[in-house]
């Protein structure tokens, strides 16, 4: 029957947009995660830089280094 083959067509057809759809949210998530964790990472590197840097001025201070 010529309308099942075509509601078939259409609901194959949504099904691949649907499955594409989600791989292309998965993958934005993703790259929100993957910069976001960048970003947190750049911040926690810079904290223990400037930390590093105080730390090594008081012992200066202190006649330690």
């Amino acid at each position: 029957n010529r309308s099942s083959a075509m509601r078939r067509a259409v609901k194959m057809a949504s099904a691949c947009v649907s499955a594409a759809r989600v791989w292309r949210l998965t993958a934005l998530r993703i790259a929100e995660d993957l910069f976001s964790t960048r970003t947190a990472h750049a911040s926690l590197k810079r904290r223990i830089r400037e930390k590093g840097e105080a730390l090594i001025q008081f012992l200066e201070r202190m006649g330690g280094v």
